[in-house]
């Protein structure tokens, strides 16, 4: 399916969500912690506890940026 509004949510390697898809198809964000009024939600693009080159260049090759996250 199509999911337009899951490409609002920008990656982080310490995402404060996690995509997760329920019965049926529906796409959910699932809070890792407190989420303040305002506050970007984001999600990882990719695996989280890789390590921080692998996850470099996968977003690289798969995504086209170059991450800037301090993790």
């Amino acid at each position: 399916g199509t999911y337009p509004l899951a490409s609002l949510l920008n990656h982080a390697c310490l995402p404060n969500c996690v995509a997760m898809f329920a019965p049926g198809g529906q796409l959910l964000a699932v809070a890792l912690e407190d989420i303040a009024p305002g506050q970007e939600i984001t999600i990882s693009y990719v695996d989280a506890i890789s390590p921080y080159e692998s996850r470099r260049t996968a977003l690289r090759r798969k995504y086209h940026f170059t991450c800037q996250c301090p993790r």
